[in-house]
């Protein structure tokens, strides 16, 4: 089982994939289900040229995200993109889960993705480790 080897991230965490002709998910998230991390890439001829800001706000229609945000400047393994901020509808109908989303643009119809999201009741602990747990998201391309 996949593990953040970070110090307080998520550790033994569930996990799943989606694969798709245009892109794989890779979804992580701790025992309790108080977070979630997905990483993604998406590739499609189409996506050549796509802002950021297009990208984030197609992505996010189709996700139901609401309340959506550009909040600035971001970065996945040091490669530089935006981040996003967002709610969406818990699936248990308890609330809403905040999102943060960040795309980078890797090359012409390449972009790739992270989306983390919690509980709107998530303590600030929950959150920190969330957050540390997609920070040890790393991207490799070969």
């Amino acid at each position: 089982m996949p593990t953040c080897s970070s110090p307080n991230t998520i550790k033994s965490p569930g996990w799943g994939t989606t694969q798709t002709d245009d892109g794989v998910s890779f979804q992580i998230y701790p025992p309790d289900k108080t977070c979630s991390v997905v990483a993604s890439y998406l590739k499609n001829a189409q996506l050549a040229g796509r802002s950021t800001s297009d990208m984030a706000t197609e992505i996010g229609a189709k996700a139901g995200l609401g309340q959506f945000a550009d909040a600035g400047p971001a970065v996945i393994s040091g490669v530089k993109g935006e981040a996003f901020s967002a709610t969406q509808p818990d699936p248990s109908g308890g609330g809403l889960w905040i999102v943060r989303l960040i795309f980078v643009p890797l090359e012409p119809g390449l972009w790739a993705g992270e989306f983390v999201k919690w509980p709107q009741s998530a303590t600030p602990a929950q959150q920190a480790a969330c957050n540390a747990g997609a920070e040890a998201v790393t991207l490799i391309k070969h």
